[in-house]
């Protein structure tokens, strides 16, 4: 049993040393160093063990080493050491450790002994003496033995994976038809229990896989991190953390449960800033996450600490918002009531159901009504296009009459032409078309994919669709309400990309960087940002757009200040101490590829992406500095939806009847989970 207790309620015991001549078993010196014996003050007969760590708490009622080896690897009071220690050995309890460490195969000599009896009887009898006999038979029981090890092993492994991969509660493991399955197979195998499993092996195999994870990314350049907070089924405060590479390569690396802390701007900052330590701060290129204020401060602390960090606003979060604001709108009141009234009525009513499906199978319409998400973005504007696909068919089920609907609602869906049910119509219209061009942006942005440029491409693409249908005269929206939207889309787009508290040059810099768009009408605008031109006597003859061409120019000069001055990479940190040929090579660089001139005139392959092409022109001697700034800024990845994929993952390992899972337990499943998915899919694509 364990639990938390104050310092002050637990009295210390003296460690007494062991008299090797009394016998016994002999201590563990990994639990002395991770556990202290105490005892309560209000049961001073009862020994118990509390965290080695002051002011922890965490206290266990004996020296169970997976239980506390499981607390001591994520208890953030412990040491460094003590708590790397701990890690070390949790991870030689892993499944798959343990079939690394002793390659035994059953495909060898021992599994051929024991899949054919006929060939040891044989053996046996061409052994020449007793002796040679005896020695025969040792040898063929030890080769035995390790060959059941090494399948039991690899049974071990494969149970994790099977419990964690398909979801299945662990519960399953305690129960006898579960055994029998595998009494029946090999009787010599006994599954681990539940215990076992949940505690010992799972959070074994996922600090296993975490570690795989880490010496790999300690490798990597251009690293991106995400982070998000939720509270699980068990109302647990729980954080995640996500790492990927340029590649777009997602490794859920942390996840902790955090429900007795505060997480303000400065405790966020800290549960990101250990891992960033660990692996490098050079390595990486990006924060990002949602803006709420303590992870909006957040960000900014870790900005500061490794200034060669971008510091970015997830686009999802900020396109979710501009949906947000426009479905508050009072205009839209009346639609939106509506679909909610009737997504609960056909939901909730088994006869509605049943009618609806009928209706749109009678007249073909394809699916059918989809419920508002509590977290999933621009789900109301989905919600609503489902309304509209099944107007005909609720129409339908309407006219019917069997169904018991209220006046309000029955009046907005008549087949024959009525005041009410043309008003709906319109005013759902106007809705969904208004609201389909954020959604299709999101569905774009959501990817693992998408780039800086995307993100200008898709904003920019969305607030000129949105302000079509605005000002398309069969919508007939109200000049009030086209105002009221607008007004929404330009806070928003200065948030991002103009003087917000949200803005980054990143997203221009990357289009501009992006050579298919060069030389296209996305820059022709003149752009003022209140940036001083830093090269007022250069001449811009063949450069088109001159003014985007100065503010992109002005903002990488700063991207390459911060990685020669505290970077590491040696194609940009071997001009510190040379600002002029710095300036003299990077404008050589820069107005080249703006002129499209060698070697940044070779041919794009769109399906190649940015960062290949960039890749190809490194090594010419007009391109010793900005391919290095481009790669760098097309590494970034823009979202945080790795972590909403996650929180996903957590809901579906957590139905209604496994809500006591705790959150240590449900990351490592999930660690798991996704790494063995991933490896899955390599191998598929491989075949």
């Amino acid at each position: 049993m364990e639990g938390r207790a104050d310092s002050y309620e637990l009295i210390d015991v003296k460690a007494k040393k062991k008299n090797p001549r009394n016998g016994g078993r002999p201590k563990n010196k990994v639990l002395d160093k991770l556990l202290q014996e105490c005892y309560r003050r209000s049961a001073p007969e009862k020994v118990v063990y509390r965290c080695a760590a002051e002011g922890c708490g965490e206290v266990f009622s004996n020296r169970n080493l997976s239980r506390t080896l499981r607390h001591s690897t994520k208890c953030l009071e412990l040491p460094t050491d003590l708590r790397k220690m701990a890690a070390a050995h949790l991870v030689k309890r892993a499944p798959s450790k343990k079939i690394l460490d002793n390659p035994s195969s059953v495909s060898g000599r021992a599994a051929s002994i024991e899949m054919n009896p006929k060939r040891q009887k044989c053996e046996n009898k061409m052994a020449s003496s007793p002796a040679d006999l005896d020695a025969s038979k040792a040898l063929e029981k030890t080769s035995l033995l390790k060959g059941r090890r090494a399948r039991h092993a690899k049974l071990d492994l494969e149970i994790v994976k099977m419990f964690c991969v398909a979801g299945l509660p662990t519960h399953l493991a305690s129960r006898v038809e579960w055994k029998n399955v595998f009494y029946a197979a090999d009787p010599s195998y006994t599954p681990a229990s539940r215990d076992k499993l949940e505690y010992d092996q799972i959070v074994a195999e996922a600090e296993h896989v975490c570690e795989e994870q880490l010496m790999y990314l300690k490798t990597r350049d251009n690293l991106t991190i995400s982070y998000d907070g939720g509270t699980s089924r068990g109302k647990e405060a729980y954080w995640t953390l996500h790492i990927s590479t340029p590649e777009r390569e997602v490794y859920l690396v942390e996840g902790r449960e955090a429900t007795s802390d505060s997480h303000t701007g400065v405790w966020i900052k800290n549960f990101a800033m250990q891992t960033i330590n660990e692996i490098g701060p050079s390595r990486f290129c990006a924060v990002v996450c949602d803006s709420t204020g303590n992870t909006r401060l957040s960000r900014n602390l870790i900005v500061r600490e490794v200034p060669t960090m971008f510091e970015l606003a997830d686009i999802c979060h900020h396109i979710s918002c501009v949906i947000k604001d426009i479905v508050k709108l009072t205009h839209f009141k009346l639609p939106i009531g509506v679909v909610r009234s009737t997504i609960t009525t056909f939901n909730k009513s088994h006869l509605g159901h049943t009618e609806l499906k009928e209706a749109r199978k009678a007249l073909g319409v394809g699916r059918g009504l989809e419920a508002i998400g509590k977290t999933q973005f621009g789900t109301i504007i989905l919600s609503s296009a489902s309304v509209q696909r099944c107007a005909p068919a609720i129409k339908k089920v309407v006219e019917q009459g069997r169904l018991m609907l209220k006046l309000e609602m029955a009046s907005r869906f008549q087949r024959h032409p009525s005041r009410p049910t043309m008003e709906f119509d319109f005013a759902l219209a106007q809705l969904v078309d208004l609201g389909l061009p954020a959604v299709k942006s999101l569905a774009c942005l959501e990817a693992n994919e998408a780039n800086a440029a995307d993100v200008y491409i898709f904003w920019h693409a969305m607030v000129h669709a949105m302000r079509e249908v605005l000002t398309d005269s069969n919508h007939d929206f109200p000049i009030a309400i086209q105002e009221q939207v607008i007004g929404i889309l330009n806070y928003r787009h200065r948030q991002v990309f103009d003087d917000g508290n949200l803005a980054n040059g990143i997203y221009l810099a990357a289009t501009y960087l992006d050579s298919t768009y060069l030389r296209s009408d996305l820059f022709k605008e003149p752009r003022n940002h209140g940036i001083a031109e830093p090269f007022q006597n250069d001449a811009f003859a063949g450069i088109r757009h001159p003014s985007t061409f100065r503010i992109v120019a002005t903002f990488l000069v700063g991207v390459a200040e911060q990685e020669i001055n505290h970077g590491h990479k040696p194609p940009l940190t071997r001009w510190k101490g040379r600002a002029a040929e710095f300036k003299t090579q990077f404008l050589k660089e820069f107005k080249a590829y703006a002129r499209h001139q060698f070697p940044y005139n070779l041919p794009v392959n769109e399906k190649d992406g940015a960062c290949i092409w960039w890749n190809a022109i490194i090594g010419s001697n007009n391109a010793q500095i900005l391919p290095h700034i481009a790669i760098k800024i097309y590494s970034v990845r823009v979202n945080s939806m790795p972590d909403e994929r996650t929180v996903s993952t957590f809901t579906w390992l957590t139905p209604a009847i496994r809500a006591q899972l705790t959150v240590q337990s449900m990351v490592a499943m999930t660690q798991i989970h996704q790494y063995h998915k991933t490896q899955i899919k390599v191998r598929t694509q491989c075949y």
